[in-house]
């Protein structure tokens, strides 16, 4: 873990933080167990650039639900469970690839890219069903 001179987050990573992007190559390493996020404005653009496409997405259904007005159904209820796993997985991002880590031992960027295909694919199959219902 390194503190980050920019935002003041304590973040796992070695080269640069991920949060604002400012270099961590020559911070010294700090002590801690996990990360400590400070709510600032680099957390604020940081969150703003993970959820955009979750949220973009949940507007559009909304919209599309709102004009249709269609009646209780499956379909419906799919729509909002895949909104609302999308969401939740943007927000948790930067925790969730290290609890599937252990599956992708040998592969270390995979849990990374398969978390946010599922971001992007739970919202975009979300706004999908929109239109079919």
């Amino acid at each position: 873990m390194k503190q980050c001179p920019t935002c003041k987050m304590t973040v796992d990573a070695k080269n640069e933080c991920p949060i604002c992007g400012t270099t961590l190559t020559y911070e010294p390493i700090v002590d801690a167990e996990k990360e400590h996020i400070i709510l600032n404005k680099y957390y604020w653009v940081y969150f703003a650039k993970t959820t955009w496409f979750p949220l973009l997405c949940l507007i559009v259904c909304v919209v599309r639900v709102a004009i249709v007005r269609p009646q209780i159904s499956p379909l419906l209820f799919g729509m909002a469970g895949l909104l609302l796993i999308s969401i939740v997985v943007s927000i948790f991002q930067r925790y969730l690839p290290d609890l599937i880590r252990w599956k992708y031992i040998h592969m270390g960027e995979y849990a990374e890219f398969k978390i946010s295909m599922w971001k992007y694919l739970c919202a975009g199959v979300a706004v999908l069903f929109s239109f079919f219902v």
